[in-house]
């Protein structure tokens, strides 16, 4: 057919003819290390910065292409390439290409094991290149292949330069082998030649206009093709490649050209980064508004095609207002759309499109059968070339571009997860007692429909879990009498769709009309026609409530709270002592034995907390097998309540020697069977022993060492090491005591139980110091709350923690480890996280170390329980997170994440965050800044469910802690979280550590605690817990004019009054420490710690804002709030506030649709540009209207407003305080003009104002006046 419709057909579906410049990647990339061998050609910026020039990135090329020739790597082979985005990655793929092989890369962070094993099968190679931090990847597969590491070939000098550069490429050989992967069957080996790359990334468009001088960012996955794109476009063409960290920013600051998917894109906003001028977005469909805007501010591409013709065959070049297309066929790439018998269709017909082209890859490796059904001969090309179904259902438009209508198989993309819909249904059909099923994709979810109607769909989904990663689990489950059947008998999944929307009510969920002209060959399967990017995970509701809790309350106590694993150990070492003083009393055993117990017991005590003991016990229980039953691996999980050992071996060995010393005391008057008489010093020292042991014991109970912990630490330290010196004084003595007059006392010394028990008790505890030692450190300062300490002597366990001290006699500090050799370059390595809890770390952060003291060996610690598990969900809070890093950067087990703290960027560093949300993309980080408290039960418990963990690991303050494990447990989730008296950090009266205390402070933000005044009431009608009034106070005067209010109401109503004084947080607003959400934070403890409920709050002034921060913060805790002369936002700080929300009020009265008009007048009263284009991006058209509405985004108005500063709320249409609010404001006042009480209204939609003749203090102006509408509006604040 030659023409269609008048359009001719070279127009319609061929790519302009073009020659190549460069027959392989490798001949581009050595032009130009020729041509400009001293340009910079990688940024790396995933870990500290480093540049490679041209020059010497193709001379590391070759000197390891050297190695991979000598290791026997011939041209045509395939070469595994296991490797984390790094300068060393793009070293790597040169050495391969250089040799005339292929790579096959693979992202060693994430690549499923069995994906490893089945490319090692297919590559049928004996060389794997990786680097030292993925070569335990291929270590732990046991396999005999040669390892090769990257980082070993360094920046050493090959001699070969320029011209002599060796090159064994060839334009039909293989380039790189991207292995898509479905849910069934094995993933496929797509085959791409060099000819296929150059033909894209040497000619136009593809080549997106790089040059030398051009940067282009390298932010996707290695694994998957657009990675290639990155690579090749910038490296053939001369221009910088920047690999980027964690921190998307700052690479993106410095990217001329950027290739992404259209989710990543839409992250990101082209007026904050004004360097890039062309983007190319692939992998998934774009919108009409994100290509609108990126096309406004730089060249934006929209680009179309499936793997197999290598990362895209279609382009178009966007232009504002125009519909969206996925364009023409790129240079020598073909676009058929062809009807069921392989004709063409006419324009605007669907049909199934089929590429052909210089683009058209190899087929599958291995799948000879897959790639003779997929790959056929190309009728319409005379040169003998193949063309592939890419399977999408399209259509011609009369400008000959093309416009996709969908698929014609059942494989879909669900948050951005390849799916084969026929897979999630075999999975379903293949459950007990179903007969016939179905899956179709709605809205984004997979529904699935089976029937009988008899059919258990919890065991339906159970059974479907266990075959289907979870991104292909169906969200719901329809069970039917019958399935829908068309007319030739197969199922009607458009009547299925019906059903979905009629049964779950799903909103917006459009039933295509089925297309009455198109006969499509349904048979004609294909892969998805799209290169993808996982970057998110399953929809969790933490918003489901709670189920009620498990047994009655008495025996939930019992279980959960009284025989904890803590206290069974305990009881069992009283246990065996109670036995022992039962035989000595018995037996009338003598005296001697008393020592000799009390040996036992303090060797116990100090054995049960040395470092190689703590590592043998966990990682004697930590070995069982992930296969047994749960309840089993539950309770060996619990050994970090090996505490219990300590404790109580420590309160016996007391209890035994004050019993002993008292003995002696009475039998040296009273005869006594049995006893040997000790001498008068040994009585010293033994009441000396008992003195100190009691002082230890006593500071070591919880309330007091809580509340006294500097306290606590000084006398275990002190007395701890005098009491060891003092035990072996006595010790001795007491063996000369008794000892035969023939025996020597050495020789009765040696004979003696007591003293071997000494010994080992005395080895246990000074032999950490045996490992004292002073070694480099490489700080990395991560914000101002947080620096990264790297080590290089070790290789921690996961799951531990180690002691560090720059004055090693006098204090010690115990972090978490994260194992990461990687960071260092070296085979051995970790790090960890120091956050600001104290003088100490402070100083870390402001002074980074360059060396440090270290002693002992890394200590198991919590976290090392994860290896228990198949799934696991970890909860933490503020800098709880540093335990964690280690299991979230090399995971043993499927894991999700609950990270509770504020300002996380800011206050750990966008890095950490971005590595957070890199290793777990589903990750909850709750800013409890911008979000107010979380209720991590509540998160936990569907977090759990959801994502089907088996257990929950906790780690936070003690209170935190046990609130969240109780919680869950009661609830039948496994919770796990260590408390204080359980943490397997060895106390300091015995070791001397010091450890940060700042995670399990109350007011961590303020310079003190909250103080208050409680005003009782003459005539109390509640409790002190049960319905009190917090009245909010601390600027200036006002504490001694509240005090008499709060006295006044606590008679008038009857409540108990606290009078909680803010000024822990200074004097003033304009006090540095003033922190609006920090003090609501601070008022929230004293809430939940002292067990109030059904609160109200009153605040004037600065209390107003904090009681309105709360209000909206944690809603939960609080019954009313009573705000006196201040509002939500600040309308004082602001040059013209009012004049700013007129403008808007315009804005949206004159149903403006174009953003000019309405930034006209906007612009009036905002001078921030990049401001206003945000706000006024936000028109829309709320449901039932027919004009568009100015959405005001008021986190964004108090941001930009003048010297406004933090603004502690979320979006005013996410959060409500849907109680009863009181606003007090005096006429006099300033603070709370008419304008903003539209915005109150917002944030308050029950609140009642109240104006007062006065100024702003008006509580002293007008007490009688302001006492009355708050006695009014308490007794009937509706």
């Amino acid at each position: 057919m030659t023409e269609i419709r008048g359009i001719p057909r070279h127009q319609l579906g061929h790519g302009q003819v073009l020659d190549t410049p460069f027959p392989t990647v490798t001949a581009a990339f050595y032009h130009y290390a020729t041509c400009f061998p001293e340009n910079v050609a990688v940024y790396d910026l995933s870990g500290p910065p480093r540049e490679l020039t041209y020059r010497k990135l193709a001379e590391r090329a070759q000197r390891l292409a050297q190695e991979l020739r000598r290791r026997g790597v011939m041209p045509g082979q395939r070469v595994p390439l296991v490797v984390k985005r790094s300068l060393e990655m793009i070293v790597g793929i040169w050495a391969i290409l250089s040799c005339g092989a292929q790579y096959v890369p693979l992202d060693g962070g994430i690549v499923p094991e069995d994906t490893i094993r089945r490319v090692l099968t297919e590559t049928q190679g004996h060389v794997v290149l990786c680097l030292s931090s993925t070569k335990h990847r291929i270590m732990d597969l046991q396999t005999d292949r040669t390892i090769i590491l990257i980082n070993e070939f360094g920046s050493q000098e090959t001699g070969v330069t320029g011209p002599e550069y060796v090159n064994h490429s060839t334009p039909d050989g293989g380039c790189y082998v991207i292995y898509t992967s479905g849910t069934t069957g094995q993933p496929k080996g797509v085959d791409i030649t060099h000819k296929n790359v150059t033909n894209l990334v040497c000619l136009p468009p593809g080549n997106l206009g790089i040059a030398p001088g051009t940067h282009v960012g390298a932010l996707l996955n290695i694994s998957f093709d657009m990675a290639a794109w990155e690579i090749f476009a910038c490296l053939c063409n001369g221009g910088t490649l920047i690999i980027r960290g964690s921190n998307w920013e700052e690479a993106l600051q410095d990217v001329h050209v950027l290739i992404c998917t259209p989710t990543i894109l839409s992250k990101y906003h082209p007026a904050d980064y004004p360097a890039i001028r062309t983007v190319a977005t692939a992998g998934e469909p774009t919108t009409q508004s994100l290509a609108d805007l990126w096309a406004r501010h730089a060249t934006y591409w929209n680009c179309c095609g499936p793997t197999e013709t290598t990362i895209v065959n279609t382009m178009q070049k966007h232009v504002v207002g125009d519909q969206l297309s996925i364009g023409k066929p790129t240079p020598n790439n073909k676009v058929y759309i062809l009807d069921r018998d392989g004709d063409p269709v006419p324009i605007g017909r669907p049909g199934v499109m089929w590429a052909g082209g210089l683009g058209v890859s190899r087929g599958y490796i291995g799948l000879e059968d897959k790639t003779a059904e997929k790959y056929l001969h190309d009728p319409f090309s005379e040169d003998g070339s193949e063309m592939y179904n890419t399977g999408d259902i399209g259509r011609w438009r009369p400008d000959g571009s093309i416009e996709i209508l969908g698929r014609v198989d059942d494989q879909v993309k669900v948050k951005g997860f390849r799916v084969e819909l026929d897979g999630v249904t075999a999975s379903l059909a293949s459950a007990q007692g179903v007969f016939r099923a179905a899956a179709v994709l709605i809205n984004g979810e997979i529904h699935g429909f089976v029937c009988p109607l008899d059919c258990d769909v919890a065991a339906i989904t159970q059974h479907v879990q266990k075959q289907q990663p979870y991104y292909a689990v169906p969200t719901h489950t329809h069970v039917m009498d019958e399935l829908p059947a068309t007319a030739n008998g197969k199922i009607n999944k458009h009547e299925l769709r019906a059903v979905a929307v009629a049964t779950t009510n799903v909103h917006n969920l459009p039933i295509p009309a089925q297309p009455r002209n198109v006969q499509l060959n349904v048979e004609l399967k294909a892969q998805s026609s799209m290169s993808t990017l996982s970057t998110l995970t399953e929809k969790v509701d933490l918003a489901q409530e709670l189920p009620e809790k498990h047994h009655l309350r008495p025996l939930r106590g019992l279980r959960h709270r009284v025989f904890i694993v803590y206290r069974t150990l305990f009881s069992l070492v009283g246990m065996m002592n109670i036995a022992a003083l039962t035989c000595v009393v018995a037996l009338n055993i003598n005296s001697r034995w008393f020592g000799t117990i009390t040996a036992m017991n303090l060797a116990m005590a100090v054995l049960v907390r040395q470092d190689t003991v703590i590592n043998s016990l966990y990682n004697i229980t930590c070995s069982v097998p992930k296969g047994l039953p749960l309840w089993i691996r539950a309770r060996f999980a619990k050994i970090y309540h090996l505490g219990g050992v300590h404790s109580a071996a420590g309160v016996c060995a007391t209890t035994w020697l004050v019993a002993s010393t008292i003995r002696g005391v009475i039998c040296v008057k009273v005869i006594c069977q049995g006893h040997q008489r000790s001498s008068l010093a040994t009585q010293v020292i033994s009441w000396l022993l008992c003195g100190l042991l009691c002082v230890m014991v006593g500071s070591a109970w919880p309330s007091f060492r809580k509340q006294h912990h500097d306290l606590f630490e000084r006398s275990h330290r002190f007395a701890g090491w005098t009491a060891l010196g003092l035990f072996w004084v006595r010790t001795v003595l007491a063996i000369n005591d008794t000892r035969q007059d023939e025996l020597s006392i050495g020789l009765a010394i040696i004979r003696n139980p007591d003293f071997w028990l000494l010994v080992v008790a005395t080895c246990s505890i000074a032999s950490s110091w045996f490992f004292l030692r002073k070694v480099n450190v490489h700080a990395e300062v991560l914000s101002d709350h947080v620096v990264r300490l790297h080590f290089d002597y070790t290789v921690p366990v996961n799951g531990s923690f180690t002691r560090i001290s720059r004055r090693p006699l006098l204090e010690w500090h115990s972090f978490a480890t994260i194992p990461s050799p990687e960071e260092t370059d070296r085979s051995k390595g970790y790090s960890l996280v120091v956050s600001n809890a104290g003088d100490w770390t402070r100083d870390c952060i402001k002074n980074p170390p360059t060396k440090l003291w270290v002693r002992g060996v890394p200590t198991c610690g919590v976290m090392r329980i994860a290896t228990l598990f198949n799934r696991l969900v970890v909860i933490a809070t503020g800098s709880g997170i540093g335990p964690l890093l280690g299991h979230i950067d090399r995971p043993s087990c499927p894991t999700q994440l609950i990270w509770s703290t504020s300002r996380p960027e800011e206050a750990f560093g966008s890095k950490m965050v971005g590595v957070i949300r890199e290793k777990i993309p589903g990750a909850i980080i709750h800013d409890t800044k911008l979000h107010g408290r979380p209720d991590l039960v509540k998160m936990g418990f569907a977090m759990a469910q959801t994502f089907d963990a088996e257990a929950v690991i906790v780690i936070a303050n003690e209170k935190i802690t046990k609130k969240i494990v109780y919680g869950l447990e009661t609830r039948g989730v496994r919770a796990f979280g260590a408390i204080w008296d359980s943490t397997t950090i060895p106390l300091a009266a015995r070791q001397g550590i010091r450890v940060p205390v700042a995670a399990a402070r109350f007011y961590s933000q303020s310079v003190r605690p909250l103080a208050y005044d409680l005003h009782e009431p003459t005539k109390p009608r509640t409790d002190k817990q049960k319905s009190p009034i917090l009245f909010l106070h601390g600027v200036f005067g006002s504490k001694k004019n509240n005090r008499a209010m709060s006295k006044a109401l606590a008679r008038d109503l009857g409540r108990y009054v606290y009078a909680l004084d803010l000024r822990n947080h200074g004097e003033s607003p304009h006090d540095p420490r003033h922190d609006y959400a920090a003090m609501a934070e601070d008022v929230a403890d004293f809430i939940e710690g002292h067990g109030l409920t059904e609160t109200t709050l009153i605040g004037h002034s600065m209390g107003a804002k904090t009681a309105m921060t709360l209000a909206l913060r944690s809603p939960d805790l609080i019954t009313d709030i009573v705000a006196v002369d201040n509002a939500p936002v600040d309308a004082i700080l602001s040059g013209d506030f009012g004049g700013y929300i007129r403008g808007m009020k315009q804005i949206q009265d004159a149903n403006l649709t174009r953003q000019s008009e309405a930034d006209a007048i906007l612009s009036k009263y905002e001078e921030s540009l990049p401001i206003r284009q945000f706000l006024l991006q936000n028109l829309h058209r709320p449901a039932g209207e027919k004009a568009q509405k100015f959405r005001i985004p008021l986190d964004i108005i108090g941001r930009s407003l003048h010297k406004l500063g933090d603004f502690p709320y979320k979006d005013p249409d996410e959060v409500r305080f849907e109680k009863p609010a009181l606003f007090v404001r005096g006429t006099k006042s300033k603070y709370v003009p008419d304008e903003l009480l539209p915005l109150i209204g917002q944030f308050f939609p029950r609140f009642r104002l109240i104006d007062i003749d006065a100024g702003h203090w008006l509580i002293s102006e007008q007490p009688d006046t302001f006492r009355r509408a708050v006695v009014e509006f308490l007794q009937k604040p509706e």
